[in-house]
């Protein structure tokens, strides 16, 4: 696999009947193995042209309480969700600016998740505060797809922690206090 990316090929022997056998196709996307952080799994077929920043996100996500699988990468015309998280399927929006906040969401949507993780390590400055205020106020914009049970939650991450924000949070006040949650020490 690591010289061909291939599981299975035609001359492998030590393995007949592989080609074309839709029940080990199957049975290979189950495949996980454990990572080093204690609640994530990473799946074999996992998309490798993400699988740093989904298993660095996803050592975040873990250590924070959740229990996450990074997915297997199926090509069907559009990118996969990367994660299940607490058993919700779950795709990970690393955001360049608040605007991105709608997209992300939207972009969840189209991909059938329940759950969007909202990474802000991929573009902002982990040392520095953020605008909450702009945030805060993006995520309540999205308050009607927690009421149409569209979305059960949204994390967002930053630096070594995150929050998860469910339908109860989606109050402007409520959601300020979480994500002031998230900011850098101050010394």
């Amino acid at each position: 696999p690591a010289e061909t990316g291939q599981l299975f090929t035609e001359n492998a022997s030590y393995v007949r009947g592989t080609r074309g056998n839709k029940a080990v196709a199957e049975a290979i996307e189950t495949f996980f193995y454990p990572d080093k952080q204690p609640n994530l799994s990473i799946g074999v077929l996992a998309d490798r042209t993400e699988l740093h920043q989904n298993i660095e996100t996803g050592r975040i996500l873990a250590a924070n309480g959740n229990k996450v699988r990074i997915r297997q990468h199926v090509l069907d015309g559009r990118k996969n969700p990367e994660y299940e998280i607490n058993g919700e399927v779950a795709d990970a929006k690393r955001i360049e600016h608040y605007k991105g906040v709608a997209s992300g969401f939207g972009k969840a949507i189209g991909q059938h998740c329940s759950h969007v993780v909202i990474d802000l390590n991929a573009h902002f400055d982990q040392s520095r505060p953020f605008d909450v205020n702009k945030l805060s106020g993006r995520i309540y914009m999205r308050k009607m797809d927690f009421e149409s049970g569209k979305f059960k939650t949204c994390t967002v991450v930053f630096g070594k922690n995150c929050v998860s924000i469910t339908l109860k949070d989606m109050e402007k006040t409520r959601l300020k206090d979480l994500l002031n949650g998230l900011m850098p020490q101050q010394y």
